[in-house]
């Protein structure tokens, strides 16, 4: 193999075990109830119901409740009255997501995130929500954003403003894994004494190297 092919795979590489990003939209799947889903790297937990969602949901277009502007269904959508969990399979460096409350009110405190590393509290956020569009029925929309990679994300837990015990939607769940550097390492060692044993054999007995381009 030439030498500008194996800077090029090391450089691949690199770039791959970099990050690991990945967007989830809630479409991946048939619509089910969201506790338990495990899709892409995170798994899902909710506790709560509403008399109209009894039971929060993945994939749904149900809670439409008008227009929005940064909102898509389908979408995950549940009660306010609950807590949404979502658990890390592997640490995240950044994370986003957008959330709609069915009400058309603007709200300092729409929605609440709490973010951990392990048992360690990493931070408590308040996100305000507002409807983007006239209405008369507009959700009142925000996005939540964290990006931290001293301090990785293993766990997330949101809340909700229960004004007017109204529902929620949740969509465009975005994370960026913190690469496993064993992997990518140990590939990229491989990959250089691949290298130079191809070094040294193009030598063949002279005192200079020698290397194919």
């Amino acid at each position: 193999m030439h030498a500008r092919t194996y800077f090029a795979l090391i450089i691949f590489v690199i770039h791959l075990t970099a990050r690991a990003q990945t967007t989830i939209t809630f479409d991946e799947l048939s619509v089910r109830p969201l506790n338990g889903v495990s899709i892409n790297g995170v798994t899902f937990a909710f506790t709560g119901f509403s008399p109209d969602i009894p039971t929060a949901l993945f994939g749904t277009t149900f809670a439409s409740y008008g227009e929005t502007q940064i909102l898509a269904a389908p979408w995950a959508a549940g009660a306010s009255a609950g807590e949404l969990r979502m658990h890390f399979d592997q640490p995240v460096s950044a994370v986003s997501f957008d959330v709609g409350l069915t009400t058309t009110l603007t709200l300092g405190n729409g929605f609440f995130v709490s973010a951990y590393n392990g048992e360690t509290l990493l931070g408590s956020f308040t996100v305000s929500t507002r409807p983007n569009k006239p209405g008369p029925f507009a959700f009142s929309e925000g996005t939540f954003s964290y990006s931290g990679v001293s301090q990785p994300v293993t766990d997330l837990t949101v809340t909700f403003n229960q004004t007017s015990n109204q529902n929620f939607v949740m969509d465009d769940l975005y994370f960026v894994q913190v690469p496993e550097p064993k992997t990518g390492l140990l590939f990229l060692g491989f990959l250089l004494q691949l290298f130079v044993l191809k070094v040294r054999r193009s030598g063949g007995g002279s005192s200079g190297l020698h290397v194919d381009t």
